[in-house]
């Protein structure tokens, strides 16, 4: 239902072509322009039946440097950090089941175009609004069922079963008045995707989706 298109993200998990094994990796980055760092770990292995992936992540900048020797820019400086994992479990040689959980969140993140110098480059007149928001949260959970059929209707079946918030809290001052909000939304799904090779007239891939916003 998109109308300018849709981008498909596979996220990684463990894989259980290569076997029982276990690893990890660790990223780490460092920006100049802004003092800031970002660290991300992960493990993963599989044994037996049984594969997870998992990590985590953070990430703190400070005010971004304008450069021209004009200072740091206020409003600028947030931090975040994310954790996910997932887990697969082959059920039989057809049909694997697949668990997922990923959450991100930032806090305190500016919005710099309200702050002073900001606003009064481009207005003198106008006075800040200092803006907040925090926290700014994503959670994803869902359990998905999938593999190949064989049969007259379909080769290849998925079926997930998904639970997604998304939630967001604002401060905002002006003046002697400060204003706070946050709204929360609870988003449930379920999804069927069926496929069935259909030999020299190609491949037809169908099924059906429902989503309710809380």
């Amino acid at each position: 239902d998109a109308l300018g298109g849709v981008i498909n993200i596979i996220t990684r998990g463990a894989s259980y072509q290569r076997g029982n094994y276990t690893g990890g990796n660790f990223i780490q980055y460092l920006s100049s322009a802004d003092d800031g760092t970002y660290s991300r770990g992960s493990v993963e292995g599989w044994v037996g039946k049984q594969g997870v992936f998992t990590g985590g992540s953070y990430l703190d900048n400070d005010d971004l440097d304008r450069g021209g020797g004009l200072g740091p820019q206020p409003g600028t400086e947030y931090s975040q950090y994310a954790a996910d994992i997932k887990y697969n479990y082959i059920i039989s040689d057809d049909d694997m089941l697949t668990v997922l959980f990923q959450h991100f969140e930032q806090e305190d993140v500016p919005r710099s175009d309200r702050f002073a110098p900001f606003v009064q480059q481009n207005n003198p007149h106008a006075k800040p609004r200092p803006t907040y928001f925090d926290p700014q949260q994503r959670d994803l959970l869902y359990l998905r069922m999938h593999g190949n059929g064989y049969n007259a209707f379909y080769d290849s079946y998925a079926q997930t079963v998904s639970w997604q918030r998304n939630k967001e809290g604002n401060q905002e001052l002006s003046g002697t008045q400060l204003t706070v909000g946050e709204f929360d939304v609870n988003t449930f799904g379920y999804t069927l995707t069926l496929t069935k090779d259909l030999e020299q007239f190609g491949i037809v891939s169908y099924g059906g989706d429902y989503y309710y916003d809380d």
